[in-house]
């Protein structure tokens, strides 16, 4: 090795790579990108054609959820309301009892 001078601070080393090349197939790859291309443009045709069919069903069925949530929505409101206004009251009741009695 050589001749060091003693020191306290360590310098890094320098990294080392094991570095083991594969084998790259070219056509394969590009064989394999065109048949998942294909792949995925059969499955948007498929899924296009089924779309089609329940477009309108699913409409529907939309429109009844949303119709139904809009009566539960009044609902849900009114009781709400309800409940803000029964603690309202019992807090007034509170606060009432405690300064004038």
């Amino acid at each position: 090795m050589g001749f060091r001078t003693p020191s306290f601070i360590k310098l890094p080393r320098n990294k080392r790579f094991n570095f083991k090349p594969r084998y790259y197939d070219a056509q394969k790859e590009e064989l394999e990108n065109r048949i998942a291309i294909i792949k995925a443009e059969m499955k948007e045709e498929e899924s296009a054609k089924l779309r089609s069919d329940y477009d309108s069903e699913l409409t529907r069925y939309k429109m009844a959820q949303q119709w139904k949530m809009g009566s539960t929505r009044k609902t849900q409101f009114n009781r709400s309301n309800m409940r803000v206004a029964f603690i309202a009251a019992i807090l007034f009741l509170f606060f009432y009892y405690y300064l004038y009695v």
